[in-house]
């Protein structure tokens, strides 16, 4: 198996038996066999409703809240919500790959593709493609990649989020951090190091990237998003939860050690 940024040899990863490291680039690859993301996958979204505001004020901060936006992997759409309801001015779109997520974003009035070709025959361009946790869970990374350049105008810009492999709560938790739980899903873990190299390979440019706690407000908010990691992979309430208070002593030491404090990846670049 070779790595898919750079075609170099992998080698055994020490805290993850479902990791291959490509020591060039910087990243994990996933050795285990990809899922579908049923409803399973979502059971913890509301979670993410005050990540949505945080990354809204990033993004206003950045002055990227404009023109057309693609939210490429919107999920059951709710980010996508509170754009539409808040700013009048933008128009945003949404793909995403699994039934379940587009119907209910359906139902809550959102333009939304599951055909990525149906997207693609719009002939539409935009101004920002966004991509919130989503780089990792590509699978044809390098064919999705060339159509998100295509899908920009001209210097249009993508804003990413993704872990971080080299964080501090990686290499304290090791084998027990959120990053790693569910590889059926989690296909590439990236460093910064090994982002910037994919982006670059794709012929995009860099405005900024950086590391950031996770993206929620509070105690609270943190241990629900990172503990939701370990409840998706199982597939049984009662797994989910034995999993989830499993990681909680972990969660509770990392968090007053302040090793949350570069757990994810943002990144903007440019077409």
């Amino acid at each position: 198996m070779k790595c898919p940024i750079c075609n170099d040899v992998l080698y055994p990863f020490d805290y993850s038996n479902d990791y291959l490291i490509c020591k060039n680039c910087d990243v994990l690859i996933s050795i285990k066999s990809e899922e579908k993301y049923s409803q399973n996958y979502y059971f913890f979204t509301k979670s993410h409703k005050s990540r949505h505001k945080k990354i809204l004020n990033i993004l206003k901060n950045l002055k990227l809240l404009k023109g057309k936006i693609l939210d490429f992997g919107c999920g059951t759409g709710d980010f996508m919500e509170i754009v539409k309801n808040k700013f009048s001015m933008v128009e945003i779109w949404g793909y995403d790959i699994s039934k379940y997520a587009i119907k209910l974003a359906k139902d809550k009035k959102l333009k939304v593709f599951e055909n990525l070709n149906q997207l693609i025959e719009q002939s539409e361009k935009f101004d920002l493609i966004l991509m919130l946790d989503v780089i990792e869970h590509l699978e044809n990374i390098h064919s999705i990649l060339e159509i998100i350049y295509n899908l920009l105008k001209k210097e249009g810009k993508v804003f990413l989020t993704t872990p971080n492999k080299n964080s501090k709560y990686s290499l304290f938790g090791k084998e027990n951090w959120h990053g790693y739980a569910i590889p059926q899903y989690h296909r590439i873990i990236f460093s910064i190091k090994g982002l910037v190299k994919l982006m670059e390979l794709h012929n995009f440019k860099i405005l900024t990237i950086y590391t950031t706690p996770p993206i929620v407000n509070n105690f609270y908010e943190k241990m629900r998003l990172l503990l939701a990691s370990f409840g998706r992979a199982e597939k049984t309430k009662l797994k989910k939860l034995l999993k989830i208070i499993g990681n909680f002593g972990l969660f509770i030491k990392t968090y007053f050690n302040n090793y949350l404090e570069d757990d994810t990846i943002i990144g903007v670049f440019y077409k």
